[in-house]
């Protein structure tokens, strides 16, 4: 089931399409409109994009993967889950921390979403670690917290009402300009990709 999850998860965000130019700018056209800086609203854009991370990765079978977490495991009563976070840095240069990363949960699960749906005690920084707390065990949360409205953005990105203003997050290219609802621009975020390491969907601008 959690694996049938995360396919369903990752084939969501999957039909677009490509062309390279001759200057290394990729257009990309797909039946999606923008509409907003908010995960909740355009989370699967921003993650097909390779813009926004989540804590855990899908890959094409739906096999669970490290994402912003390097690894995690559940206690034997399945009530606390701990994830060991990679280091790292927004696209503002603000540093990725548990602290962070908690903060952006929480704002996800107020919201409508899988993770609202999730018995959720609480999510708080442990040291290196991110640890959430549940009411109940529940087996699927690593896929939950893969699914496009559980993207960690920074905490400059959000506004007051915890709607998000802007799209700072962690990936490989981070948004230039966004235009609701059809563009997207975005550049790489500082750090040369390998050829063979590229993104399969790269992005408006280089």
């Amino acid at each position: 089931m959690i694996k049938k999850l995360a396919l369903a998860i990752l084939l969501s965000t999957s039909l677009c399409s490509a062309a390279l130019s001759s200057d290394g700018v990729l257009d990309v056209a797909a039946p999606f409109e923008i509409k907003g800086a908010d995960p909740s609203l355009s989370g699967d854009i921003f993650l097909k994009m390779d813009i926004a991370e989540a804590l855990v990765n899908a890959d094409a079978t739906g096999r669970l993967l490290p994402g912003l977490a390097e690894s995690w495991s559940v206690s034997g009563d399945g009530l606390i889950w701990r994830f060991v976070l990679r280091e790292g840095a927004f696209h503002d240069g603000s540093p990725f921390t548990p602290e962070a990363a908690a903060a952006a949960l929480d704002i996800a699960r107020a919201k409508k979403g899988l993770l609202s749906a999730a018995p959720i005690e609480s999510i708080v920084a442990d040291g290196c670690d991110l640890v959430i707390s549940l009411k109940e065990p529940f087996g699927a949360l690593p896929a939950f917290l893969a699914e496009y409205r559980s993207k960690i953005l920074a905490p400059s990105a959000y506004g007051a009402d915890g709607i998000a203003t802007s799209v700072i997050a962690t990936g490989p290219f981070k948004v230039t300009e966004l235009q609701a609802p059809m563009s997207l621009k975005t550049k790489r975020n500082g750090h040369v990709v390998k050829l063979d390491d590229r993104p399969a969907m790269a992005r408006h601008g280089n």
